[in-house]
């Protein structure tokens, strides 16, 4: 019998709406097989960022800001073999078109 995994939840700064940001707290995800989860150590914030934040470029709200990212392997691996504690950078523009999040767009 497996015990239950109790959920670990991180502090981030979440866009509510236009001009609205706000603490929040997000679970993190847990890594299924053939996927890597990044522990993020640091986000850019660039000038799509603040287009988002002005609400000039429409988005799902609630959402948490910056897609330039870079951290460490917290769990799996990389396309190239990388193991846990390994750092990365993440690309947000690359994809692989088959997982569910390709698929949901």
């Amino acid at each position: 019998m497996r015990a239950a995994v109790e959920a670990i939840a991180v502090k981030a700064m979440v866009l509510e709406a236009p001009a609205h940001i706000a603490p929040a707290e997000r679970v993190v995800p847990t890594c299924a097989p053939g996927q890597t989860l990044v522990h993020l150590t640091h986000s850019g914030i660039c000038g799509t960022d603040r287009k988002i934040y002005e609400g000039a470029i429409p988005v799902h709200y609630p959402v948490v800001m910056g897609h330039e990212m870079v951290g460490e392997i917290a769990a799996g691996r990389s396309t190239d073999g990388a193991g846990e504690g390994a750092k990365v950078i993440v690309d947000p523009c690359l994809y692989c078109g088959t997982c569910f999040h390709c698929h949901a767009g």
